[in-house]
């Protein structure tokens, strides 16, 4: 008969998984309640299938650390798609306070790092799904590029 083999976090890995979780719930969620609850779909979906198919099959694995890593994800790029300076600052921060995280997205013996994984990229993919897609770009500069061309205009509205 075979065993399962039972994937506990120490109080340790809780703590150090936890540290970015409110930061990044709460900057998730202030651009919108509904944004916030398709990402975290997303995220849930997406990271718990991915630990699915890719755990060993005689392994249980427990937690919401895959949720936590796509937060973060989601929290680094989400400045980048929607092109808020203040959203790029926050990702660029939130990176550089947390950049140990990214150790939790490589195999490690004992942890689930599939969830991580799947987790973090479901964040980056979730980042781009629920970018803002209505924001308006300038208008195309209407000038001729050609210095020539533009100084003959002038003359030409000049009467010279």
């Amino acid at each position: 008969m075979r065993s399962l083999r039972v994937r506990s976090p120490s109080p340790t890995a809780i703590r150090r998984h936890d540290r970015p979780g409110p930061r990044s719930r709460f900057l998730s969620a202030y651009r919108g309640v509904v944004k916030f609850l398709g990402v975290t779909g997303l995220i849930i979906l997406v990271s718990g299938l991915g630990a699915w198919f890719t755990s060993d099959p005689q392994s249980v694995g427990a937690g919401a650390s895959g949720v936590v890593f796509g937060y973060f994800g989601y929290v680094l790029v989400r400045g980048a798609f929607d092109r808020h300076l203040i959203d790029i600052v926050i990702g660029v921060v939130i990176a550089l306070c947390f950049s140990y995280q990214f150790t939790g997205l490589l195999p490690k013996e004992g942890i689930g790092w599939q969830a991580h994984l799947f987790g973090f990229l479901a964040g980056l993919l979730g980042g781009w799904l629920f970018r803002e897609r209505n924001r308006t770009r300038p208008a195309p500069d209407p000038s001729p590029r050609n210095p020539r061309t533009a100084l003959r205009k002038e003359l030409d509205e000049l009467g010279l």
